[in-house]
């Protein structure tokens, strides 16, 4: 199988189990695809822009943790504040 045919392969198959799953299970499994996007997604500018112009499509910004970023890493705000 190419490497196109086997991504979309795991890509249905990933759409399958996810309508078959309860809310908590859904929710670990997107945890950590964000975990894997996270590891792998900005091991370069190129695979870094191209995930980000896709997820932009879909209305989410995905941005790496950094000190020139303009969105701050909520993480280390103070805990007294409410979101």
């Amino acid at each position: 199988m190419g490497k196109p045919r086997l991504a979309m392969a795991i890509v249905n198959g990933l759409k399958f189990i996810c309508k078959r799953l309860s809310e908590p299970q859904l929710l670990q499994i997107l945890k950590q695809m964000l975990t894997i996007i996270g590891q792998y997604g900005f091991f370069s500018q190129e695979r870094k822009l191209e995930l980000f112009y896709s997820a932009e499509k879909f209305g989410v910004h995905i941005l790496p943790t950094h000190f020139y970023s303009p969105v701050p890493n909520t993480s280390e705000l103070c805990q007294t504040l409410v979101f």
